[in-house]
């Protein structure tokens, strides 16, 4: 382990530690401490020392196509799904695995949901309860625009219970959900067509409702019990412009906090793309950007990293990592600690701790309260 302590950097960034130098790719931390990786046919687990627990190699029923989209639903298990156009039909493969990499059941047979749909390549799938839902972008024509469809299945079996079509603007999906009181909310952007941004506000129970917000729908970042967090980067030449978002829950906009660099960037000319952010019960809300100054002729866009209170919106510090350093970051949290990961190279970042009151929601916690009816003080 190798660390670097940030004493002339800042006070706020007490180090940076590189755990891994060889990482598998896109890895995942779990609020048990634990770390997972996921890539197309393979998983590989971590424990909280970054030893590796176990592989699982997935087996795939169609040749040169593997698994692109996964979720670990609120049972613990991992959903793997792949959607694509098979001899004129929309074809999905979903499978169900234990975290010991056990198959559970696989469902190859999503064909033919619909007629006459072609899959146009977005899917999102989650999972509560006995229900799992698959949401898949599709077109039904080669001059029509794009819809949603969602597949209801039977997580226990597999078997699909329901196939409909959404009755929603022409939107897609931005990154991103939240999950509470038994509801997802999937932030939506306005498609070439035309459209509402806002949010789907999917039930547990299968019915949902798409409310317009009148403002931009962003990318959720993280829930907490009084609110929504996403983050809206507004492109425009020369400058990007990127603001963070505080959302109720019936899709109004609590507040909007503008992202500036701190004053140690004075130059006015400057342009901050957010990129991600993750939340962090000691430390707030953690953001990664790229970060450039227009004026001039060929600007360099390099890594930002920023620490914000979540109870006012104040960036309390950040940085700019210079000459190629920690370049293409990405961050991930397991509720507490904060990581990042950069080509193969795994961190953990450690900032000075912050005083708020905003609590994660936890939707795992949601669904343990709900299940024993407890409904505890909202403080």
């Amino acid at each position: 382990m190798i660390v670097f302590v940030c004493g002339s950097l800042s006070a706020q960034l007490r180090s940076i530690e590189l755990l891994d130098d060889n990482i598998f790719p896109t890895v995942e931390a779990l609020p048990n401490g634990d770390h997972v990786s996921f890539r197309s046919s393979r998983i590989v687990k971590y424990d909280s020392n970054l030893n590796e627990k176990d592989l699982a190699v997935i087996p795939f029923p169609y040749d040169h196509i593997s698994y692109d989209q996964y979720t670990i639903g609120h049972d613990g298990y991992y959903y793997l799904y792949y959607g694509f156009n098979l001899m004129f039909d929309s074809v999905g493969v979903l499978m169900k695995m234990s975290s010991s990499g056990d198959i559970v059941w696989e469902n190859d047979s999503l064909k033919k949901r619909g007629q006459n749909l072609t899959f146009y390549g977005e899917s999102k799938l989650v999972q509560y309860g006995n229900d799992v839902f698959v949401f898949d972008l599709f077109r039904e024509s080669v001059t029509d625009t794009s819809r949603y469809g969602v597949t209801h299945l039977d997580a226990q079996t597999g078997e699909v219970k329901s196939f409909n079509m959404i009755d929603m603007p022409l939107s897609f999906f931005n990154s991103g959900r939240a999950f509470y009181n038994e509801k997802w909310y999937f932030p939506a952007s306005l498609d070439m067509a035309g459209g509402n941004e806002g949010m789907l506000v999917f039930d547990v129970d299968g019915s949902y409702n798409y409310k317009p917000s009148g403002f931009p729908a962003g990318s959720i970042i993280a829930t907490t019990h009084d609110g929504i967090f996403s983050i809206d980067t507004q492109y425009g030449t020369p400058k990007d412009f990127s603001q963070l978002n505080k959302v109720n829950f019936d899709v109004s906009l609590q507040n909007s906090y503008s992202l500036v660099p701190t004053n140690k960037y004075p130059n006015d000319n400057f342009s901050l793309k957010i990129n991600n952010g993750v939340f962090s019960d000691k430390y707030g809300i953690i953001l990664q950007g790229n970060y450039s100054i227009t004026d001039t002729l060929w600007p360099n866009e390099d890594p930002w990293i920023g620490q914000m209170n979540p109870e006012n919106g104040n960036i309390v510090w950040d940085t700019v990592f210079e000459n190629g350093q920690y370049d293409y970051p990405i961050l991930s949290c397991n509720g507490e600690q904060v990581f990042m990961k950069v080509v193969k190279d795994y961190y953990e970042l450690k900032f000075e701790e912050l005083n708020f009151n905003t609590v994660l929601s936890d939707d795992k916690i949601e669904e343990k309260q709900t299940e024993l009816k407890i409904y505890p003080n909202p403080t």
